[in-house]
């Protein structure tokens, strides 16, 4: 008892409270499921760094989608695609790296909607909005039982289901500052014995730039955005061992950017005067922007059929449509050196210039379709062994067509991009397999987990090169002074890849378990639609592998009021996709992406979770990450180059939580308060890797653009005090809550994105970062019955 009193002590000094409590009684964490291995199990039982959120921390946390999480899971970085378009996401899990939203090419982390695959990040940060039960984020290679494009990870998401036990419905209202709104309603309906209804809807409204930087000029206010989501969910259950689920789900979202600004350039830039590392309260934009626009649907059907006591048999069909309108265009204004989303309309200064530009109002369009169906097979003959079998089809259509327009006024030039138009077909199947075997030697305490999985992919692309076009700005007209030819072709790549995986546990009982574990995942080739040279843009990229080792423990302890689990990973990667200089191109920047690397990523992992009492518990989640390059050779050259490289990862990353439930003072429901405190250190925030020509390319050198393309350090305090469980009258079948809370907390002015680069009509040296939502403070109200 002295031992265990001396460590508790410990871990309470580590969290910086003295709390005692060890005589306290009733306090313990609740058991978690997941279903990353195809099946419900204790998380503690999986042999995967896993971070949950469910449904009661989603609400805590005021968390609608996945922008929101950014805080909560460290290790995985959630950024805006560049330039800052709110609805699609590119997510990284242990420092992978993704290029581009494009319809050609694919991400390294699998997102799962119930089950199916989400292909495109366009439309992402919508799709998640509606009534969800958890998220689980798993971290490592997953290419056994996910697939493809689960290199560095994968996240599941998982909707709340219909239930057969009456009627019930919830009702959520949030008022936040600067004009935010948010309502959340479900309604739970058992239609028969056998048939049960679930519909819910989310609307949610930002009417004022959550980064407090507003537009000067005529046009919308910069940042805001109106989501409207609803699904439809039905449980249909025709006897005891069949469960059919259908939901449907459709999401329609307007918005308009927030704005990238010019942090500081290289002195090849005319413009350098402009940039300002500061922030700054205002920009001016342009007037008539329309909004850009996404909607996104999708059905699924899952049927579970338990076939035996020992076999379940089990169907996922998926079909996904996205519709996706969006302006980019961007404005290089005096003291406002940056980027404004829409047409230009009128062209600064207004007092000089004051028409249209040709084809001003077209804006990018990307339109995408899938299905996919899978078939698995769980089963389990004995108490030591189970297993999980099935097959896999995906296909995918997609059409995406960026346009997007610059303005310098220094040069009194604008130039139309009008890149390509690219037609893609994205097919795959595959065959997986994964049993579990305790073998009768160490009291069953030894687990063997072997597992493969067989791709078969094959991508065809159609793309039709507009060029672009550049004109010379007058007092009061414009004159087309160059314009590329336009180009077409057509590219197609195949081939397979085999993903194993072995993971070896030792259940030291049934508290603590270790394992050690080497897989394998992979991300699929592709076409870079941004090359310059079209042969090479339609010749593609090949897939880059990642090896991934690994050591981990899970425990509990303290009759399981402490949980501790640990993980330490070197993850190896070859054939490295990169997106670099062209290094046949001197002077200015070009990017290609190309199978150029290798490189080699460490981390250790620490989640702790731990009830000091009933009333009190203690979060925390940690992830250090390293990078080394080991080898990056750029096509057509035989030179290893990868001292040039530098791409930083955040070092450390941690969140800790309190959570504490104040005893009865009388109120008519149960105080609870959550606080927060989230740090990330510094990293690079480019997809582009910063590879030179000679040395020195475009004017700056390695270490200049390293700094322009650091994301600094930030720390941000989060909390929410909520009344909790307020009995409501006449027949207290119901409750309310009530809860105050703030992100932000200390009104930080931090950077969440930073990247350098040519993003702008081939303007090169420039430091182009997105400020952080400032401080918000928020009102929910909700309502169960």
């Amino acid at each position: 008892m002295f031992k265990k009193k001396m460590i508790h002590t410990m871990i309470c000094a580590s969290f910086m409270t003295c709390a005692p409590a060890w005589a306290s009684g009733g306090a313990a964490l609740e058991e978690v499921i997941v279903t990353a291995q195809k099946r419900a199990e204790n998380v503690q039982d999986v042999p995967i760094s896993i971070h949950t959120l469910d449904a009661a921390a989603l609400e805590k946390n005021v968390i609608v989608s996945l922008t929101d999480m950014r805080a909560q899971a460290p290790g995985v970085t959630i950024n805006n695609f560049p330039l800052a378009q709110e609805s699609t996401l590119l997510v990284n899990i242990r420092g992978s790296q993704p290029f581009s939203a494009a319809v050609t090419l694919d991400q390294p982390v699998a997102i799962h909607l119930n089950g199916v695959y989400l292909a495109r990040s366009d439309g992402l940060n919508s799709v998640t909005a509606a009534d969800l039960d958890r998220v689980e984020i798993l971290k490592g290679p997953q290419g056994t039982l996910v697939g493809r494009n689960a290199a560095s990870g994968a996240l599941n998401i998982v909707t709340t289901k219909p239930s057969f036990d009456g009627f019930h419905f919830k009702q959520q209202v949030t008022v936040a500052t600067r004009d935010q709104l948010t309502t959340k309603t479900a309604v739970n309906l058992p239609i028969t014995d056998a048939l049960a209804a679930r519909i819910s809807y989310l609307h949610k409204s930002i009417d004022e730039p959550a980064n407090g930087i507003k537009n000067s000029g005529p046009g919308p206010e910069l940042g805001t955005s109106q989501t409207d989501a609803w699904r439809l969910d039905f449980r249909w259950k025709p006897v005891d061992t069949v469960t059919v689920d259908y939901g449907y789900d459709h999401t329609k979202m307007k918005l308009q950017d927030q704005p990238f600004v010019c942090l500081g350039a290289t002195s090849i830039l005319a413009n350098k005067a402009d940039c300002s590392a500061d922030y700054r309260s205002s920009l001016t934009g342009a007037s008539g922007q329309p909004d850009s626009e996404v909607e996104v649907e999708g059905h699924t059907l899952n049927v579970d059929w338990v076939a035996s006591d020992t076999l379940t048999v089990r169907s996922i069909t998926g079909y996904r449509k996205l519709t996706e309108t969006y302006y980019k265009n961007m404005i290089y204004s005096p003291g406002n050196y940056g980027y404004i989303a829409g047409p230009v309309t009128s062209l600064p200064p207004a007092s000089s210039v004051t028409m249209p530009m040709p084809g001003s109002s077209v804006p990018s369009i990307v339109n995408q379709d899938q299905i996919s169906q899978e078939f698995q097979l769980v089963g389990q003959p004995s108490q030591f062994f189970n297993y999980t079998t099935g097959i896999y089809y995906f296909e995918e259509k997609g059409y995406e067509a960026p346009t997007q327009y610059s303005y310098r006024p220094s040069a009194n030039s604008a130039t139309l991009i009008r890149q390509k138009q690219a037609w893609a077909r994205n097919e795959s199947w595959a065959v997986f397999g994964q049993f579990s075997w305790r073998p009768d030697v160490l009291s069953r305490k030894l687990e063997i987990v072997p597992g493969i999985r067989y791709t078969r992919d094959t991508r065809d692309v159609r793309v039709i090169d507009n060029g672009l076009v550049s004109y010379a700005i007058g007092a009061s007209s414009y004159t087309q002074t160059f314009a590329t030819a336009v180009q077409s072709g057509n590219g197609h790549l195949e081939g397979s890849k085999v993903t194993p995986g072995l993971s070896v546990l030792y259940h030291f009982d049934d508290q603590m378990m270790g394992y050690g574990k080497i897989v394998r995942g992979y991300r699929t080739g592709g076409f870079n639609m941004s090359d310059g040279n079209l042969t090479r843009a339609l010749s593609g990229f090949s897939p880059e592998t990642l090896t991934s080792q690994e050591l981990g423990f899970k425990g509990q302890f303290f009759e399981s009021r402490l949980r501790t689990n640990l993980a330490y990973f070197v993850m190896d990667y070859k054939d490295q996709q990169m997106q670099i200089a062209d290094p046949s191109i001197v002077g200015r920047y070009s990017a290609i992406i190309a199978n150029a690397g290798k490189s080699q990523i460490k981390g250790f992992e620490l989640d702790v979770a731990y009830a000091l009492t009933k009333n009190l518990r203690l979060g925390l989640n940690w992830t250090r990450l390293d990078l080394e390059y080991k080898k990056v050779v750029a096509p057509g050259t035989s030179t290893n180059v990868a001292s040039r490289f530098y791409r930083k990862l955040p070092k450390n990353n941690y969140t800790v939580n309190v959570d504490y439930r104040f005893p009865d003072l009388g109120l008519p429901g149960k105080l609870e308060a959550h606080l927060d405190y989230t740090h990330m250190d510094a990293q690079s925030g480019s997809t582009t890797d910063g590879i030179t020509q000679g040395g020195v390319f475009a004017g700056y050198t390695p270490t200049q653009f390293a700094e322009l393309d650091m994301t600094p350090a930030y720390s941000v305090w989060n909390g929410r005090l909520a009344l909790n469980g307020i009995s409501t009258a006449p027949n207290r079948q119901g409750d309310v809550s009530v809860g105050l809370w703030t992100k932000n907390l200390t009104d930080k002015k931090y950077l969440s994105y930073v990247m350098a680069g040519a993003p702008f009509g081939g303007i090169t040296g420039t430091s182009l970062g997105l400020w952080a939502p400032r401080r918000t403070v928020g009102l929910d109200v909700i309502y169960r019955f």
